[in-house]
């Protein structure tokens, strides 16, 4: 007995057009995106294709269009977070290969960049070429978000990756899910603490991420019956951080836990460490740098509530495509689940 879906007959292009009484030539322009197909009849097209099982063979109409040309550009703070964005895309690129894609990369650091660094990036004729764009910016001023917007206008399709661009203009992010990641923290401190009182460090003040971890995270404890005796912003600075926790610990003989969501949260342990702070407390972090990963192993971190960048890298760039070569129709917006890094399962996450 001959399996039904060998008996299928393959639909192709011409199944198509003379269903929809077009061309052949016309559904390959409305596949491949390319113009004098108007906006409507390829939507139609390409509705008609998905109702009736086409599939493409990708290799061969990538190879029929021009290539795509895909720009990553990061303007980042940290090196092991951004290079850990890169990683993802190098990860994943070499399978789009042989489909007709260029890929740039763009990096910038803050200790030797400027905001006008990224705008002049941004208005460079090779980006302003591009037929999409991820963007990672750790900063957000009007004069970012005017040249995204300009970008947006010419039909650049921009995926932002764990950024607040202002823009005027619908465009594609991966955020972070900044709620869910402030409940995991007040649940794992309410698990572990002997003592209800908890001090919590954050970072950059003016992100939607960082307003809502702080929001959930406090609506947690509150449930929880954990009691924050302190919320600081350290704006980045593990110096402020320290000071704020030696003021904390003079005043609080019993601190039971430290949640610390900062950019700079390797450097507000190490401080920690140095200075001869630790006091019984648990500590829970938001990063994976290599220092916090040996502070884990010794304990001293009991866990970091972590929203994997190289997931991020990877993602955004296989959204950017999809949306581009394959016309697919995703949410404007994902979120970004994060995952509890522990003892238990340090190594293995390390280890993929």
């Amino acid at each position: 007995m001959v399996c039904e879906s060998i008996m299928k007959k393959q639909v192709t292009i011409y199944d198509i057009a003379k269903k929809l009484n077009v061309s052949p030539a016309t559904v390959t322009r409305a596949m491949n995106g390319i113009p004098k197909v108007s906006d409507e009849k390829r939507q139609l097209i390409l509705n008609t294709a998905k109702e009736m099982g086409y599939e493409a063979n990708r290799v061969a109409v990538s190879l029929a269009r021009k290539p795509l040309k895909i720009a990553f550009v990061v303007f980042g703070a940290i090196a092991e977070f951004y290079q850990r964005l890169l990683d993802g895309v190098d990860f994943i690129f070499p399978q789009y290969r042989d489909f007709n894609v260029v890929l740039e990369k763009y990096v910038l650091d803050t200790k030797t960049s400027t905001d006008s660094d990224l705008i002049q990036i941004l208005h460079s004729e090779e980006i302003q070429s591009c037929d999409g764009i991820v963007l990672y910016s750790v900063h957000d001023t009007a004069e970012i978000a005017a040249s995204v917007d300009g970008l947006i206008r010419r039909g650049v399709l921009i995926h932002t990756v764990n950024t607040d661009v202002t823009s005027l203009y619908t465009h594609y992010t991966l955020a972070t899910n900044g709620r869910v990641s402030g409940k995991m923290a007040a649940e794992l401190l309410d698990w572990t603490v002997t003592s209800r009182n908890i001090c919590h460090f954050m970072g950059e003040r003016n992100t939607n991420a960082l307003r809502d971890n702080n929001l959930a995270f406090s609506e947690a404890c509150a449930e929880r019956k954990l009691n924050i005796v302190a919320n600081f912003y350290d704006d980045g600075n593990a110096e402020t951080a320290i000071k704020y926790l030696k003021d904390v610990l003079c005043n609080q003989k019993c601190l039971g836990g430290v949640y610390i969501n900062s950019a700079v949260s390797d450097e507000i342990v190490t401080r920690i460490v140095e200075e001869g702070l630790l006091r019984g407390y648990r500590i829970v972090t938001s990063d994976l740098s290599d220092r916090i990963a040996e502070y884990i192993r010794k304990d001293i971190v009991i866990g970091t509530i972590f929203q994997d960048p190289f997931k991020q890298g990877k993602d955004a760039f296989e959204r950017t495509y999809a949306v581009l070569a394959d016309h697919k129709e995703l949410e404007m917006t994902q979120k970004i689940l994060p995952i509890l890094i522990s003892k238990s399962n340090l190594q293995e996450y390390l280890d993929r």
